[in-house]
């Protein structure tokens, strides 16, 4: 097991705040997930036998929890939601219209790239 930096974004940590438990996301898959349990096993106190958690992988702070069925969709699901409202009420308002795409002009010469461009050459 690797411990990741504070804040990094190139390893899947524990979903518990004090707990240095991480790897690699590169490395992140369904085997894993065992290893995981493993380690709530151990440093947590989850009991072998307990079959009734469901596994929260949080997209944004790339965290992994183990919870508990009942609690999980009263705390996550509203707290969650409460998010996505906050986001989606941030967002200018607008009325739902097609918006035509943009066609690419012909030109003599490329400027010059800018770090981070890529140049797509289209062939029609």
């Amino acid at each position: 097991m690797t411990k990741p930096t504070t804040g990094a974004k190139s390893h899947v940590r524990c979903g518990n705040p004090d707990c240095d438990w991480g790897m690699p996301l590169s490395s992140f898959g369904n085997g894993n997930l065992s290893q995981f349990r493993e380690h709530c096993i151990e440093r947590h106190g989850l009991r072998p036998g307990d079959t009734e958690r469901l596994y929260w992988f949080d997209l944004e702070r790339l965290t992994l929890t183990l919870l508990n069925a009942d609690a999980a969709f009263s705390r996550y699901t509203i707290q969650m939601a409460r998010v996505g409202a906050a986001k989606l009420r941030s967002l200018p308002q607008r009325t739902a219209a097609f918006i035509e795409p943009m066609e690419c002009l012909a030109v003599a010469r490329l400027p010059d790239a800018a770090p981070g461009w890529v140049w797509e050459i289209r062939l029609t």
